[in-house]
């Protein structure tokens, strides 16, 4: 039993704590004019992009933290002069 005891002692004092963040998956679909725009605007605060598809229009799919999803939106729609569909994925 003490061996156990101190095994979870060492494994909780050395244990890293990590902040977890609640995001929302999106699919943004744009043409191809504003790629480079919101690419810049996902960088710059480090949105992690996840897949990007080609066809005759751009499509990317990125995790935004939950707290930034409106914000961004309003910001792409900015970007993009409304000609950009945002659809959440599940």
């Amino acid at each position: 039993m003490r061996a156990y005891s101190a095994a979870a002692k060492k494994a909780v004092e050395t244990a890293a704590i990590q902040k977890i963040i609640q995001s929302r998956r999106l699919r943004l679909c744009l043409p191809f004019q504003f790629e480079s725009s919101v690419r810049k605007l996902l960088s710059a605060h480090k949105i992690t992009l996840i897949d990007s598809n080609y066809t005759e229009t751009v499509s990317i799919e990125i995790d935004v933290p939950e707290n930034f999803v409106n914000e961004l939106q309003s910001r792409l729609r900015d970007i993009t002069k409304g000609q950009i569909e945002m659809l959440e994925q599940v």
